[in-house]
């Protein structure tokens, strides 16, 4: 059973894009709510934008228009030390060089909350340790970053952002280069931590089919529209057949995939 759903980012008419370049915006009119203990999965085709809205939403990129509330205030408002206690990352990035240990690596979550020193409290250490024990990470906490696999990494990277404690972790494209096995536990492990932590948890996919299975709601993004809706209603009401701009491809609501009209 899931918590309160209180929202805690929603967007107004946003327009997404690069307003410094001839292309403008590349999406418009977005109205999304994200909401405490969901788990929402962002999809749709490849380069429709999907990277640049988590981006916008996020505040690492500017919005064209429109406005970005987190937890009722304009994102633009929030001081950066701020805006980390409220929102994690888990972006396909470099790691930090050297010979962090993975614990060393998730304890970098606690960053907002150190002193100027970057000294961890006992409180911080208890939130570290909690994040690994979730996460299973604990079992290799003494390991290098670079000696674990990427199934392994993912955890990691997802322990820090709960070490960082905010109520709204995004993800960009979390399950890539994983395999099956690997896919279904990360999205497992999102799903139950959106619901026990009362947290909100958006992920980018191209993994549609998992996505619909676990996921509590799902934001469409396609060349018309950007839609959220229930995995239920996004079938019943036949929202996947914008999805693609490739009409070979097409969805068979009765076997729950996609299909090609040709096979």
């Amino acid at each position: 059973m899931m918590q309160k759903t209180k929202s805690i980012l929603t967007t107004q008419n946003l327009a997404i894009g690069y307003s410094q370049k001839k292309i403008g915006a590349i999406a418009r009119g977005i109205n999304i709510n994200l909401k405490k203990g969901h788990l929402i999965s962002l999809i749709g085709e490849n380069g429709i934008g999907k990277s640049t809205l988590l981006r916008t939403i996020s505040g690492l990129q500017k919005a064209v228009s429109g406005n970005i509330l987190l937890d009722g205030k304009k994102l633009d408002d929030y001081k950066p030390v701020d805006l980390a206690k409220n929102l994690s990352l888990v972006f396909t990035e470099k790691l930090p060089p050297g010979n962090l240990t993975v614990w060393e690596l998730v304890a970098t979550g606690r960053q907002p909350y150190t002193n100027w020193i970057g000294k961890l409290s006992s409180a911080d250490r208890k939130i570290i340790s909690e994040a690994m024990e979730m996460t299973q990470t604990a079992v290799f906490s003494e390991k290098r970053h670079y000696e674990i696999s990427d199934g392994q990494m993912q955890k990691v990277m997802i322990a820090r952002a709960l070490a960082q404690d905010t109520p709204l972790i995004i993800l960009d494209e979390p399950t890539t280069h994983l395999d099956i096995v690997h896919k279904i536990s990360l999205l497992q492990l999102l799903k139950k931590l959106a619901h026990e932590s009362n947290k909100c948890i958006l992920f980018s996919t191209h993994d549609i089919e998992l996505a619909l299975e676990i996921s509590d709601e799902m934001i469409l993004m396609s060349a018309h529209s950007v839609v959220q809706q229930k995995p239920t209603e996004i079938i019943s009401e036949k929202l996947f057949d914008d999805l693609f701009t490739n009409k070979q491809i097409s969805f068979d609501s009765e076997k729950v995939k996609f299909v090609f009209k040709n096979f």
